[in-house]
C-alpha cells in the first residue's frame, strides 16, 4: 500500500530531471500558488464587502417593514405582540417610512424619512455606531434633546447640501393620501437637527430620521397607530423568508391587510454586485489552477518517458498497473501540494493584511482605489473564512488529480518486455 508512495516520492525527488522539466514543475508550482492565493485574497475581499455591506445596511434601515395596506395599523401595540410571539421574530416597534422635502433658507432636498420609536426601537437599527459628535438615536425623544421643537438626524451629504449643522432649523415637508386616494396639500413640521450620521455612499445624501410621535401629531394619528411595523429577526439575508414563514400563520387574526418589504427591496444591488463579482472571481482564478493543472500533465508525461526503463523494471518484479498508476499520481499530488500549501501561506498572509496592503499601495501610486463619495467606504475591508480557504484547497487538490490520470495511465501501460529488450 506504501510502495506507490514511497516510489512517487523518490521519483519527484529525483535529480536526473531534463533543464525544461524543472523549469515546467517549478511553474506549474508557482501557477498554483498564484491561483490560490489571488481566490483567498478575492474572496476575503468580497467576504469583507459582503460584511460592511450587511453592517452599514442594518445601520440605517430595518431588515424587514411590515407595511399596513389599507392605510395604518389602528391596534400597532396588539400586532406587535402578536408578532413577537412567533419564534422566528425577534423583536418589533412601530415605524414609518415617507418621502419628504427638506427645507433649510429656500435650500429643497428630497429625503427617505424614517420615524422611529426612539424611546424603545430595540436596537432595529443600528445607527448610533455611525453617528457624530457622540450623538445617540435616543436623543431623537421629545423633551430629551434639549431642543422644545421636534428633533430630526440628517445624513452627512444630506446636512451638506441643506447647509445645516448640529442645532440649525429645517423644515420638514410631507404630503397626506386622503380616503379618495388624493393628496392633501403639504404639511410642515420645523424640526432641529439632533445629529449627523456617516456611512459613506449615496444613502448619506437621502436619508433622515425623526422620532415617531413627531409624524403621528403632524398625521392626525393617535399613539396607536402607525403605518408600519419594523422587525428584527436575528438574520440578515434570510429576513424576508423568516418574516413570511411567521406572519403566514398570524394573519387572519391581524385585521389589517400587510405587505412585507425586506432590505434587499434597497440594497440589493450591492449585495448582488458583490455575489456576482465573487462568482466570476471563482471561475476566472479556477481557470489558473486549471491551466497549472495543464503543466502537471505535461511534466508528468515527460517523467513517464524518463521514467520508462524504471518503470519497466518494477513491472517485471512484480510492480502492478495499479501501482504504477499511483505511483504517478503521488507524483503529480506532490507538486500539487506545494502549490496549494505555498499558496495558502501566501494567500492568509496578504489576506489578513490586505487593508494595510491596499493603503500602502494607495500612498506610493496615489491612486484612490474606492471613494466613499461613491461607495459605502473608502478602504478595502477583509474577512478570512476557513471554509473557503479549505474549500479552495480542496478544489485545487481535486483538480489536480484528475490531471494526473492520464500520465498515469499512459505510464501503467508500459510493456516491461520491450522497454528492457531495447527494440
Amino acid at each position: 500500500m506504501f510502495l506507490p508512495l514511497k516510489v512517487g516520492i523518490q521519483f519527484s525527488r529525483s535529480k536526473k530531471k531534463l533543464i525544461m522539466s524543472n523549469f515546467i514543475s517549478i511553474a506549474s508550482v508557482v501557477g498554483i500558488t498564484i491561483g490560490v492565493a489571488a481566490l483567498i485574497i478575492g474572496l476575503s475581499a468580497m467576504n469583507g464587502f459582503e460584511r460592511e455591506v450587511a453592517h452599514r445596511v442594518v445601520g440605517v434601515m430595518p431588515t424587514i417593514e411590515l407595511r399596513s395596506l389599507s392605510g395604518y395599523f389602528d391596534n400597532t401595540s396588539d400586532v406587535i405582540e402578536t408578532l413577537e410571539r412567533q419564534d422566528k421574530i425577534k423583536s418589533a416597534t412601530p415605524g414609518m417610512v415617507v418621502s419628504a422635502m427638506l427645507n433649510h433658507d429656500n435650500k429643497y432636498r428630497s429625503a427617505r424619512v424614517t420615524a422611529l420609536d426612539t424611546a424603545n426601537f430595540k436596537n432595529i437599527i443600528n445607527l448610533d455606531d455611525f453617528m457624530l459628535d457622540g450623538v445617540r438615536v435616543s436623543d431623537l425623544q421629545p423633551g430629551k434633546n434639549g431642543y422644545d421643537s421636534p428633533g430630526v438626524i440628517l445624513g452627512n451629504d444630506l446636512a451638506k447640501k441643506l447647509q445645516v449643522k448640529r442645532g440649525d432649523s429645517v423644515e420638514l415637508i410631507i404630503t397626506k393620501n386622503s380616503s379618495d386616494g388624493a393628496l392633501s396639500a403639504p404639511m410642515g413640521l420645523n424640526c432641529k437637527v439632533t445629529g449627523i450620521f456617516k456611512i459613506g455612499g449615496q444613502l448619506d445624501g437621502v436619508l433622515a430620521y425623526v422620532d415617531i410621535s413627531s409624524l403621528r401629531k403632524l398625521l392626525g394619528m393617535n399613539d396607536d397607530q402607525s403605518v408600519s411595523i419594523f422587525i428584527d429577526t436575528g438574520s440578515f439575508f434570510h429576513a424576508y423568508e423568516d418574516t413570511t414563514d411567521a406572519v403566514t400563520p398570524i394573519r387572519n387574526s391581524i385585521s389589517t391587510p400587510m405587505g412585507i418589504q425586506s432590505w434587499m427591496a434597497q440594497a440589493a444591488p450591492f449585495y448582488r454586485d458583490i455575489q456576482m463579482v465573487r462568482t466570476v472571481m471563482w471561475l476566472a482564478l479556477l481557470m489558473v489552477i486549471v491551466v497549472s493543472s495543464f503543466n502537471i500533465i505535461s511534466i508528468l508525461i515527460m517523467s513517464v518517458n524518463e521514467k520508462r526503463s524504471e518503470v519497466a523494471i518494477l513491472m517485471s518484479m512484480g510492480y502492478s498497473r495499479k501501482s504504477v498508476l499511483a505511483t504517478f499520481v503521488v507524483q503529480g499530488l506532490i507538486m500539487s501540494i506545494y502549490g496549494t500549501v505555498f499558496g495558502v501561506c501566501l494567500g492568509l498572509l496578504i489576506a489578513y493584511n490586505l487593508t494595510e496592503v491596499i493603503n500602502f499601495i494607495q500612498s506610493v501610486t496615489g491612486i484612490t482605489i474606492l471613494k466613499s463619495e461613491t461607495y459605502f467606504i473608502d478602504f478595502v475591508p477583509t474577512e478570512v473564512r476557513n471554509s473557503d480557504v479549505l474549500l479552495i484547497s480542496l478544489s485545487c487538490i481535486l483538480v489536480t488529480l484528475l490531471s494526473t490520470v492520464l500520465p498515469g495511465m499512459k505510464a501503467a501501460y508500459i510493456r516491461p518486455a520491450v522497454e528492457l529488450s531495447g527494440k
